[in-house]
């Protein structure tokens, strides 16, 4: 039995080392297109890559500048995706987006807990629904609706919306939020639908900015970069 024990010992150490591996992104450097998929990693795609689908479970995905993937969707994680990047589209649940300029998805972003910062130019397809998050744009381009029930969101300059905003009634935990969901239309953005607030929100709309009607709750018109705090 003695004899065993240095090879169970080493055998052991093999396994905590894989398992100290599992969570490492693993590098990739692809132009054939083929999907990418892990359980305990995140995936890091170098610039300039073309690759179909991207999946993780547990782990963040990043991708470089000028690449062009299909979705992408992980569950806790978050996702950081580089200058002129093309996506199908982009699902998550436990992690932040944080994306550099002239994004292109192209049918729309869905998460649950995590910041959405999108890099000036950004074009999405279809819409952007997440639960609890702060959605900040910038010459943006939005083809459907934009909505939230806990945490804010900041059009900034020049940014069209083609759907609604929905800030939507909060459930569970979000209804002990300690401060109201915040919406503010910044200078000469476009909201072509609806404002719809099912709870009391923060509203703010540039004098610059034109929006559809506001159901559920009033507007305050400011001028200048930012409203008040």
């Amino acid at each position: 039995m003695l004899a065993h024990r240095p090879a169970r010992a080493l055998m052991a150490a093999v396994l905590l080392c894989c398992a100290s591996m599992a969570c490492i992104a693993r590098d990739y450097a692809t132009d054939d297109g083929r999907s990418i998929s892990h359980v305990n990693s995140g995936i890091d795609l170098a610039a300039g890559s073309v690759a179909g689908d991207l999946e993780t479970v547990n782990g963040g995905i990043s991708i470089g500048d000028n690449s062009q993937v299909g979705a992408i969707e992980t569950v806790n994680g978050g996702f950081t995706l580089g200058d002129s990047v093309r996506i199908e589209s982009l699902e998550g649940v436990n992690g932040g987006i944080k994306a550099g300029r002239e994004l292109r998805i192209e049918r729309g972003i869905e998460t649950v807990n995590g910041g959405i910062e999108l890099g000036s130019g950004a074009e999405i397809g279809g819409g952007i629904e997440t639960v609890n998050s702060a959605i900040v744009l910038d010459h943006a381009r939005i083809g459907g609706s934009v909505s939230f029930a806990s945490g804010e969101l900041d059009t900034g300059t020049d940014t069209r919306i083609d759907g609604d905003i929905h800030v939507e009634k909060a459930n569970g935990w979000h209804r002990k939020q300690s401060r109201k969901p915040r919406v503010v239309i910044g200078p000469q953005s476009v909201v072509r639908g609806s404002i719809v607030l099912e709870q009391e929100t923060e509203l703010w709309v540039h004098d610059s900015a034109t929006v559809g009607s506001v159901q559920g709750g009033n507007a305050q018109r400011y001028s200048g970069s930012a409203p008040r705090s």
